[in-house]
């Protein structure tokens, strides 16, 4: 699918956010694309998140307004 819209998911590496973030992802044929917040990109957990299912993985503060803006512009 050539137009799928992004979601940004918060907390991605955590038990809600990572289900969602991969029940996302695992629909490779679906209309959404995942943008992975998380607070430590260099964790187990978000590499496997960023390498195997080819999300979009972000490290962020989610306290600083200006970062979360960030992460969801175009999503």
């Amino acid at each position: 699918m050539g137009d799928r819209r992004l979601i940004t998911v918060f907390g991605a590496t955590g038990a809600q956010g990572g289900g969602l973030a991969r029940s996302i992802l695992e629909d490779r044929d679906g209309p959404f694309t995942v943008r992975a917040v998380t607070r430590d990109p260099g964790s187990k957990a978000a590499q496997a998140l960023a390498a195997v299912l080819e999300a979009d993985a972000w490290a962020r503060d989610v306290a600083e307004t200006m970062l979360a803006e960030t992460a969801v512009a175009g999503a």
